[in-house]
């Protein structure tokens, strides 16, 4: 008997049952992997995304975008730019690059080698590499985003073509992050008008700069001597239960409260309410006095804040800075100089809350050199704070952050996060020459 005896099914009706069969198993398949089209399986897209980083901000956003794009069928790998060889990136075919700036242009710390390599006579092209680039930096520095505007430059002249256009960020990153994630899943994803998926930053993976740990402090005290006209405090901070881990040469970032007199007197000059529901930095709504106190940078002076009390406001100060926009005027008038400053001196006709502090920087996390060691005091972070107090323009003045520090009850407990610097480890040789060098509060104990 033949095959074909054996089956007792015509050509035609074995052919509309292998169709029948091969349709079942993709919808099947697509039950389990929805990146199953047309009954293939689709290869994933290879994205490696180099992050520089000083403060922590490029790190977060770098694992958020690779975190996002594996949502969409993308093999994604995020390396920090001190761990990448330069050499390698012929072989590349995605890659985006996630980077701040440092001082006054530079790159940050972990992304000086790379940087160096990359603009070397001998970097490789980059032929057929298809790269997008996101800058943070702040506006209130002259080379904002520098450190991203020369990545992307060179990765152009090397050859490779851009994706998407460099996304310049300010200190309030979260939007135009947003908008060029956006922009990288319109190329990467064959479907873009699907919906968009959960932002994964509401995702809490631990304690980090996003979800700080609230620390208890043990101990904290003053090290100079009665009399001295310097304040330097230890201070031991205490991470039990939180999971983090630091090791010699990481910091510990810190996000402050602004001082409440300050914040009190600036509402005072005002005709908010201190109950006025206004917008917070990373979506949310807040009280107005409490986004003052937690959200917000009312130390510090920026250009648009000025331009628009300007227009509110009879201030012929005012109006000679912006009408003149001369870079020595605009330094001149933020130097020692707060909100209060504007609010108090420069009387105007107010705009609603809302808009007064969506004119204001967010307030940053600040970053303090652990002066212990993890082997004695694995639970503990120990600080070395240069307490800053200071006279400007006829007020008293402090460092948001180390009079916040020096002046902790431990009423409000401080939210805190480790801040790795691998860039910044002691030789891996006992015996290798260190170079010590105390350009703060002194040599932390190692």
């Amino acid at each position: 008997m033949t095959e074909s005896e054996q089956i007792p099914f015509s050509q035609e009706q074995i052919a509309w049952l292998k169709k029948w069969m091969a349709s079942q198993f993709v919808s099947f398949a697509k039950q389990l992997d929805p990146n199953v089209l047309s009954g293939q399986l689709r290869t994933p897209i290879p994205v490696t995304i180099l992050w520089g980083s000083q403060s922590g901000n490029a790190e977060g956003l770098a694992a958020r975008l690779a975190e996002d794009l594996s949502q969409h069928h993308c093999e994604t790998s995020a390396i920090e730019m001190i761990d990448y060889d330069v050499s390698k990136l012929p072989e590349e075919q995605n890659l985006l690059i996630v980077t701040s700036t440092y001082g006054d242009g530079e790159p940050p710390d972990n992304a000086v080698d790379f940087m160096e390599a990359l603009f070397s006579e001998s970097a490789p092209r980059a032929d057929g590499v298809k790269f997008s680039v996101l800058a943070l930096g702040d506006s209130q520095y002259p080379d904002f985003c520098q450190a991203g505007k020369d990545i992307d430059s060179r990765l152009e002249e090397l050859g490779a073509e851009r994706i998407y256009d460099r996304v310049e960020c300010d200190v309030d990153f979260e939007e135009p992050f947003k908008v060029w994630k956006t922009g990288l899943l319109d190329f990467f994803v064959e479907n873009p008008t699907e919906a968009f998926p959960p932002d994964k930053s509401s995702k809490i993976h631990g304690y980090g700069p996003e979800n700080p740990f609230p620390a208890k402090i043990l101990n904290n005290f003053n090290l100079n001597g009665v009399g001295s006209v310097k304040s330097t405090h230890h201070i031991e901070v205490s991470i039990a239960g939180s999971g983090l881990k630091y090791e010699i040469g990481d910091a510990l970032g810190i996000h402050p409260l602004n001082d409440c007199r300050v914040v009190d007197e600036i509402i005072d000059a005002t005709p908010f309410a201190p109950e006025t529901l206004v917008p917070i930095p990373n979506g949310g709504v807040a009280f107005l006095r409490d986004a003052l106190v937690e959200h917000y940078d009312i130390q510090t002076l920026n250009r648009n804040l000025v331009t628009a009390w300007q227009e509110r406001s009879d201030s012929q100060q005012l109006r000679s800075i912006v009408e003149e926009d001369r870079k020595e005027k605009w330094q001149e008038f933020f130097w020692g100089r707060g909100v209060i400053d504007l609010v108090v001196d420069h009387p105007a006709r107010f705009m609603d809350a809302a808009e007064f502090v969506r004119l204001l920087k967010r307030l940053q996390p600040r970053q303090y050199s652990i002066s212990s060691s993890p082997r004695v005091h694995p639970d503990e972070v120990h600080l070395t704070v240069s307490v800053v107090r200071y006279q400007s323009h006829g007020r008293m003045r402090g460092g948001v952050c180390s009079t916040y520090l020096a002046d902790q009850s431990n009423d409000v407990p401080p939210k805190v996060f480790v801040q790795v610097n691998k860039g910044f480890r002691p030789p891996e040789d006992d015996d290798a020459p260190m170079i010590m060098v105390g350009p703060g509060t002194g040599i932390a104990p190692f």
